[in-house]
């Protein structure tokens, strides 16, 4: 039942879970029903299948169609296709099926019921080169909508899929053309849809090819969606992931967000990775909300539907009439609606820091800092934050912005709820920091955030001549700022009230300085954090401008971050 729902969402997204139980419960009858039509398939005669099957067409307009050689009977697995292809049997004298080999039980007791009728069986990788040799003179039946693992790219039901390869081959070099048939249920009556005349698709691109034989299957579908095998795993292979990004407004978990985005990339080089941004950020706002989130994530998916359209209203439609491979949130507040999300989608999804003790079995994977020291099934460590560096993306925010070479990158953050920088010691570091820059000629770059205290960026303003490029978030913060500093920089101090900030500055694979003249004043998991980074050598500690001095003299530095190497961990766990 899970694939089934599963399909008819990625199919029909616009419909309610209830309607689509709905459909699922006529599949199953429809299922029923043909079953017992196969139980006579080796015995049906041409008179049986004329007082069965009502056609859409003329005998004779069919007669002169099938006329044409070579031509293929293009159906899919709708309706009762075994008695699509009886039905093109007694329209043509030699007349050959192209099936795979059959495994299990009832499967292969289909095939021998096949076997036993006037048709010539070709197994998909065992008898294509005889099939080649013998179409040119004959007809052939094929589905065209097996799924496969590489093929023509295309969608079916605006879903990424392939299509398979040899059937555009036969059009293409074989001069094969087509006539899309069908075998439907139709009232209480089997009605045969013969799209005719047959179709000579030889000079199309190989893409538009297939799009217009899938768009055949997809009308017949449209008209009768019960009677799809929906338990057929069409979009299992697949060269697009698409993603449900929830977004808090909160510019830290933001950027963690995309950063996972760019590693879901890299983890899936052969796929296009579609993210689709939905801002939530009311929901977070209000811990009744946030609560009856929670409960959607664990009552019955209709009820959880009629929760989400009820608080979201209107765009409600962004969360719902879309059928996602991958749900993305960062931080405890959106747990709730990530796993509703998940469960309605049938599908992964992934939390980025802790999402609750008891959220966590619902998600598949949660990448949280080692610090948090949050372990479980599924829960993925890493060095800090979530940051992603790249490397073209910076050199061209540089060359816009018109930031030059420099010698250190100073990034200053700020106040927090759990943390304060003192003013009279990193004021006086900042003094000494500037009187440095200015008496040993060293080139420097400076931006704040928008924490950062007035009495820092006074400080600065007074020497800004001081400074290549000093930038006060406050009043201007061109897009890439930081980014084009890392890129310009040869090492990058930072200030330690950030977790995302130093992350980011690592990931740049550039020598890290971070300001040790408090760290004692950090939060408990934040100064573990600090500590961690700073026993690994993936940060070097600068507390007085002493320190600075040693590190720029060369003075036990420390060596360049491979940050390629710190990534294998996220990377291995966002490979679909």
């Amino acid at each position: 039942m899970k694939t089934v729902l599963r399909n008819l969402h990625i199919a029909f997204p616009e419909n309610s879970i209830v309607r689509n139980y709905l459909i699922a419960f006529r599949f199953y009858l429809h299922v029923l029903k043909n079953f017992f039509e196969w139980l006579r398939l080796d015995s049906y005669t041409f008179e049986d299948i004329k007082a069965m099957v009502d056609l859409e067409v003329s005998e004779d307009t069919v007669g002169s169609w099938v006329s044409y050689r070579p031509l293929f009977f293009c159906t899919g697995h709708v309706g009762n296709w075994e008695l699509a292809n009886v039905l093109a049997e007694y329209y043509v004298c030699d007349y050959g099926v192209l099936v795979k080999e059959q495994k299990g039980l009832f499967k292969r007791w289909l095939a021998r019921k096949r076997e036993k009728r006037n048709i010539r069986i070709w197994y998909v990788g065992r008898d294509e080169k005889e099939m080649v040799k013998s179409i040119s003179h004959m007809a052939a039946g094929i589905v065209i909508d097996h799924g496969v693992k590489d093929g023509i790219r295309t969608k079916f039901f605006n879903k990424a899929c392939f299509f398979p390869k040899g059937l555009v081959w036969f059009i293409k070099k074989r001069g094969v053309r087509i006539l899309p048939t069908f075998v439907v249920r139709d009232g209480g009556r089997l009605k045969a849809i013969v799209k005719g005349p047959p179709v000579d698709l030889s000079e199309k691109e190989e893409e538009e090819i297939a799009g217009i034989v899938t768009g055949y299957l997809e009308d017949v579908i449209k008209s009768y969606p019960w009677q799809y095998l929906w338990t057929f795993k069409r979009w299992k292979y697949s060269w697009q992931i698409d993603v449900c990004v929830l977004s808090d407004g909160r510019p830290g978990h933001i950027r963690q967000t995309m950063a996972l985005l760019e590693y879901l990339k890299l983890a899936n080089p052969d796929k296009q990775v579609i993210a689709y941004n939905i801002d939530v950020s009311t929901l977070t706002q209000s811990y009744l909300l946030r609560s009856v989130m929670t409960l959607a994530a664990v009552l019955p998916r209709f009820l959880g539907e009629w929760i989400i359209r009820v608080i979201f209203k209107d765009r409600a439609e962004l969360l719902l009439n879309k059928a996602y491979d991958l749900v993305v949130s960062t931080g405890s507040s959106l747990s709730g609606l990530n796993i509703f999300l998940k469960r309605y989608n049938f599908c992964s999804n992934v939390c980025i820091m802790d999402p609750g003790l008891g959220m966590r079995l619902y998600f598949d994977r949660i990448f949280v800092p080692r610090h948090d020291g949050v372990r479980g099934r599924g829960v993925v460590q890493i060095d800090g934050a979530l940051a992603y560096f790249d490397e073209s993306q910076a050199r061209s925010y540089a060359e816009s912005l018109g930031v030059e070479k420099a010698c250190i990158a100073i990034l200053i953050g700020g106040d927090s709820k759990a943390y304060q920088l003192p003013q009279e010691r990193f004021l006086e570091f900042i003094e000494g920091l500037i009187n440095f820059i200015e008496a040993s000629g060293i080139s420097a770059l400076a931006t704040t955030s928008r924490r950062t205290p007035l009495w820092v960026e006074e400080a600065l303003k007074s020497k800004r001549e001081r400074f290549k490029r000093l930038v006060i978030a406050r009043e201007e913060n061109p897009p890439g700022t930081v980014w084009a500093f890392f890129y310009r920089a040869d090492y990058i101090l930072v200030t330690p009230d950030s977790i995302s900030m130093v992350s980011e500055a690592i990931s740049s694979g550039k020598q890290v300085l971070v300001w040790t003249g408090d760290i004692q004043g950090l939060p408990r998991k934040h100064r573990l954090f600090i500590e961690y980074l700073l026993e690994e050598g993936m940060v070097r500690g600068v507390s007085d401008i002493r320190d600075l001095e040693a590190v720029l003299a060369g003075d036990n530095g420390g060596s360049k971050v491979n940050f390629e190497n710190k990534i294998q961990n996220v990377l291995k766990y966002l490979r679909f």
